[in-house]
């Protein structure tokens, strides 16, 4: 059995997947994962360079959708693919990675410390410092001895937001699923922050990964997009996301304030997004 399933979702932007998912194989061993592709309905071409793809490589999977079913949905479907024992990863499609061997070093940190759930690569825009006035803001730097015998550098935080971002094989059970509200029609955002709310309630620790002993992590965030040509598509597709997001703000602070007053359960077991997105799904490539 393999370590990791990753899974990242495409809609559009093939130039920017395509430099996102390729940097990813440039570093990561393939004995060492599984990755899954869930198209959203593409209409650029990006669907057909994800089919592309996993034909061309064992442990490259796709599922490709008739719509855009949102994020949650799509990164769930793949995850359901997922063996028990098994660490799941949500893979932002719009990432490059510039570090060999950070895959490997975020496995070491969860199997070093099981109550870490969920540790993921910094941007380079985040706000988190360990002086932020704001509390939910405030990190906290910790070095942790891995089994391999190197030290890794983790900034302890509230929020791990995007990027690549690793779920501990020890949360499956009472966290489950990622939740964004699709249930209420919510189609893209806020499912990292309610993902480190759910996790608040756990009981589990949240981290970055920035480095070990003299290696310090690099990613480039190809999003957000300004301009025209090539980039048009992408500056489009970031003022929709901000759209989405600011729509849906006052209910997610609704339901924030529910998990953390303990009227609503961590655990979200996707049963809509299945029933929904099976009737979606166009091909299935293993």
């Amino acid at each position: 059995m393999k370590k990791i399933l990753a899974a990242t979702v495409t809609w559009n932007r093939k130039w920017m997947v395509e430099k996102a998912i390729s940097s990813w194989l440039e570093l990561v061993p393939s004995n060492l994962w599984q990755l899954w592709i869930v198209d959203n309905g593409s209409e650029d071409g990006t669907a057909e360079w994800v089919a592309d793809l996993a034909r061309s490589f064992d442990f490259i999977h796709a599922i490709l959708l008739d719509e855009n079913l949102g994020t949650a949905v799509a990164l769930n479907l793949a995850w359901r693919e997922a063996e028990p024992g098994c660490h799941r990863v949500k893979a932002d499609s719009d990432v490059v990675v510039n570090t060999p061997g950070f895959l490997e070093k975020m496995i070491e940190c969860l199997d070093a410390m099981p109550g870490l759930g969920i540790i993921g690569l910094r941007r380079k825009d985040l706000i988190e410092n360990p002086y932020h006035e704001n509390p939910w803001y405030r990190s906290s730097y910790h070095d942790l001895q891995l089994p391999s015998g190197k030290i890794a550098h983790l900034e302890m935080v509230n929020h791990v937001m995007g990027t690549f971002t690793m779920y501990n094989k020890t949360t499956t059970k009472d966290f489950a699923y990622l939740y964004q509200m699709q249930d209420e029609g919510s189609v893209y955002g806020l499912d990292d922050s309610m993902a480190c709310y759910r996790m608040i309630v756990l009981g589990f620790k949240r981290a970055f990964l920035r480095g070990w002993d003299d290696n310090e992590v690099s990613i480039d965030h190809i999003d957000p997009g300004k301009g025209d040509g090539a980039d048009k598509r992408n500056s489009e597709y970031t003022i929709w996301k901000q759209q989405q997001a600011a729509k849906w703000m006052p209910r997610y602070r609704e339901i924030v304030e529910d998990y953390i007053n303990g009227n609503r359960s961590p655990c979200y077991r996707a049963e809509y997004d299945f029933a929904v997105a099976d009737k979606h799904i166009k091909e299935i490539i293993l």
